[in-house]
């Protein structure tokens, strides 16, 4: 039970949470780039310091509180009755590099969307 079941959803979690943790800085970054040359290259912050607190423990925190208590897709009876549903993570196509590099183009968008329409 503990591998068919947890896991999987262990495998699941991580997959996803690697994903949701390159998005956020890849958005952070970029953002701070497209900043940089508009303020000519000098060490101005693009953002309060106190956001830059905030961001990191909003965006830490509660994707992992979140997904963490809703991330069972199936009961626990439903993969011990088909074990081949764990095959998916022994073949690695919950994270693969087209969701990899998906989730770096959307937060290459998302970045541009927030600096240049909010500043």
């Amino acid at each position: 039970k503990l591998l068919l079941v947890h896991g999987r959803w262990s495998y699941q979690r991580i997959a996803d949470m690697y994903s949701n943790f390159f998005y956020k800085n890849v958005i952070w970054a970029l953002a701070v780039f497209w900043f940089m040359p508009f303020c000519y290259f000098d060490a101005t912050y693009l953002y309060d310091y106190s956001f830059i607190l905030f961001y990191n423990l909003i965006f830490t925190s509660l994707p992992v509180i979140v997904l963490g208590s809703s991330d069972q897709d199936i009961n626990s009876k439903a993969a011990l009755a088909f074990p081949q549903l764990y095959v998916r993570g022994i073949r690695g196509l919950e994270y693969t590099r087209t969701k990899f590099w998906f989730y770096m183009l959307d937060g290459l968008y998302q970045s541009a969307v927030v600096f240049f329409i909010l500043y």
